[in-house]
């Protein structure tokens, strides 16, 4: 008897720091709500900043998700997450390259971004379009523009019409690149997005 309380004890001890964790954005929303019903805005709307950040970043986490495999012959390196600020004007993103020898393919995964509106205004009138090309990729919009010389160039993919898909390759082949962006879960991220 002593032993399975022993075991019992030990077992709560493991599951508290993952329940703590687990339970973070909803720990940081009732203490909102607490100094809220104090009257001490201040520390409410700095625990409602905390949980929005939280949620920012499982916001991040799961687009991670949607990130392909590396194809056969091309490595891929850790995924790299912002909230807020970022190159991409702000938002929510996540990004990791894809290198085999000198080519790599650079995709980054964007909810929020400002550039979106931009790149849909392109796709959707052609008099902006100059030497990018539009087409379909995994039944999403996309606009292109690669330069066969050079070869580099970028796709720019719009999911849902709320995120923004882009892919940045150096000393790569087009098909490489839009290999890639194929083998993103567009599927599974427009769920994610629309839900």
């Amino acid at each position: 008897m002593k032993l399975i309380h022993v075991a019992a004890v030990s077992l709560s001890l493991m599951i508290v720091p993952f329940c703590s964790w687990a339970d973070e954005v909803e720990d940081s929303i009732k203490e909102g709500q607490d100094f809220y019903k104090e009257g001490n805005l201040n520390a409410a709307l700095g625990s409602f900043n905390y949980t929005a950040q939280l949620i920012r970043q499982k916001v991040s986490e799961k687009m991670a998700e949607f990130l392909p495999e590396a194809p056969d012959g091309w490595e891929k390196s850790e995924v790299q997450s912002e909230t807020g600020a970022s190159m991409f004007g702000g938002g929510l993103s996540s990004s990791c390259s894809y290198t085999n020898g000198d080519a790599s393919i650079t995709v980054t995964v964007a909810s929020n971004s400002p550039v979106l509106q931009s790149i849909m205004m392109v796709i959707n009138n052609p008099m902006f379009m100059g030497n990018k090309k539009a087409e379909r990729i995994g039944g999403q919009q996309a606009l292109i523009e690669y330069s066969a010389s050079d070869k580099e160039g970028s796709i720019n993919v719009v999911v849902a019409g709320t995120a923004l898909v882009t892919l940045e390759g150096q000393d790569c082949k087009l098909e490489d690149m839009k290999a890639l962006a194929s083998a993103m879960k567009f599927q599974d991220m427009v769920k994610f997005l629309t839900q």
